[in-house]
């Protein structure tokens, strides 16, 4: 008997130490709250059961049997996963739903989306293959098949598959074919299929694409000694604003033979680049069209963006001035790009000042004053200015939480503590679960040495937001406050 109550001890304290690893676990990989719930309480909970049923009379054993997770709760796991971008494991689910039922297409379907959405196409189009296979009948499987077939630019496997489609099919999958006989040349045949998909598109954004390339054969129809470049850069456009980036490359480097000065295919060109990461190329593609025309608002911005991409900020911002000094369109867009880059380039009075200009043009949305006025506080330490500007926030939008409590974070910064403290109450009052007004006013009782209430104000926050960027900064300060206080108790 007394080996039997050791024993239990020594399950219970293994039970206990696995469930604080757990929890470390979880807060050092800041696993979202909502998967903490649903699989680490569990997993304590079946720990606790095993205790319990250990303890009663009737116990015979000390192991117990596990039900095996069935395939929908793998799906349910996937898909959980999935929702909060945890992009990795949920694939490894979808993956264990496979192995729990191999006939279904769902688990296949899924992680062919997620790796459309990470830009790996070959992936997708192994996994949409596989779903198609699985499951033939469904046109939503059938339909993404061929989307990847276009954008990994199989021309010739995606024609040998859509010629088996006759016109009954849907019209999401009639403007694909249409869009893969366009790829392959086979123009008229091209168009009476757009014309069909229209006919049966009962869907507005869809119907809107379908027209697009019903009106570029139109136009290519009503231009005198049309020329086949002309038709070629018009399905370019239409393929790039569809994101089918690789066929659009394929056809402008075609256009570009023919015609070496054709100016906009150079841009287009420069842009499938840019859309597809490969920024080396977008440069020589913008460059050339520089050289073409060097007063091209839109060439100087695109060129802009894929020195960006190679870190190369220096010249990424002077493009980006030279493009809204030559007029381009949306300004707002360039404005904001330039500022974000800036502040990469720790240029943050330039950053600051290309803020404001945005403000000027766009106040739509009280979110636009907070990376300035980060900016002041943090950065260039010019906490009365963050004042001013928070300020001018509450005169465009009285009604905003988000305004008083960034009016009490730059009050604060500027030593205004009885101010800032009204706007921080002001802020709870009109939003009081807006996660950033308790890390401000954590930082307010911080600075003033009241950790208790600073550290409140931070577990607050990040309760309110534990998988946000303001929670994070929350818990960093929480445990900042937490270690300092061991370090005074040793």
């Amino acid at each position: 008997m007394k080996h039997k109550i050791i024993h239990h001890l020594q399950y219970a304290i293994g039970a206990s130490i696995l469930t604080i690893l757990g929890i470390i676990l979880i807060r050092g990989l800041e696993i979202p709250e909502i998967i903490h719930q649903k699989f680490f309480t569990s997993t304590t909970t079946e720990l606790t059961t095993e205790i319990d049923n250990e303890n009663t009379e009737n116990s015979v054993t000390d192991t117990k049997i596990h039900t095996k997770i069935s395939y929908e709760q793998h799906i349910q796991k996937g898909n959980l996963l999935s929702e909060n971008n945890l992009d990795s494991l949920a694939i490894a689910e979808y993956e264990n739903a496979i192995k729990e039922n191999s006939s279904k297409a769902e688990p296949y379907f899924k992680i062919a989306l997620i790796h459309k959405k990470n830009k790996d196409f070959e992936k997708a189009l192994e996994f949409s293959e596989k779903a198609y296979i699985t499951e033939n009948g469904n046109s939503e499987y059938q339909n993404l098949y061929i989307q990847n077939l276009i954008r990994t630019n199989k021309k010739d496997q995606a024609l040998a598959f859509v010629l088996k489609i006759n016109d009954s099919a849907n019209s999401e999958t009639l403007y694909y074919k249409g869009i893969i006989l366009a790829l392959n040349e086979n123009y008229e045949d091209s168009k009476k299929t757009f014309s069909k998909a229209l006919e049966l598109s009962s869907n507005a954004d869809l119907s809107r694409k379908i027209q697009k390339f019903l009106d570029l054969y139109r136009e290519f129809e009503l231009t005198e000694g049309g020329q086949e470049i002309y038709r070629m850069a018009l399905i370019s456009q239409n393929l790039i604003q569809n994101e089918f980036y690789l066929p659009s490359i394929e056809i402008l480097y075609e256009v570009i033979k023919e015609k070496y000065d054709y100016r906009d295919a150079w841009i287009m060109l420069g842009y499938s680049y840019l859309k597809t990461q490969n920024y080396f190329d977008a440069i020589e593609a913008f460059q050339t069209a520089l050289d073409i025309d060097p007063v091209k608002a839109q060439t100087r911005y695109f060129l802009g963006l894929a020195y960006f991409g190679i870190e190369n900020y220096h010249d990424a911002i002077s493009n980006i001035e030279i493009a809204l000094e030559n007029g381009f369109q949306p300004k707002v867009e360039a404005l904001q790009q330039l500022a974000e880059i800036a502040i990469l380039n720790e240029e943050y009075e330039k950053a600051v000042e290309s803020y404001k200009e945005v403000l000027i043009y766009k106040k739509r949305s009280i979110d636009i004053y907070i990376r300035p006025i980060w900016l002041l506080i943090e950065k260039l330490n010019q906490p009365e200015k963050a004042v001013d500007l928070a300020s001018e926030a509450i005169e465009f939008s009285p009604d905003s939480a988000l305004a008083y409590n960034l009016l009490g974070w730059a009050q604060t910064a500027n030593g205004q503590y009885k101010n800032a403290y009204k706007n921080f109450e002001k802020a709870i009052e009109l939003d009081p679960k807006l996660a950033s007004i308790y890390l401000n006013l954590g930082w307010w009782y911080q600075l003033q040495e009241d950790f208790g209430s600073a550290q409140k104000n931070y577990l607050k926050s990040y309760e309110l937001d534990p998988n946000g960027s303001v929670g994070n900064l929350a818990g960093e300060r929480y445990n900042e406050i937490a270690t300092l206080e061991n370090k005074d108790e040793k």
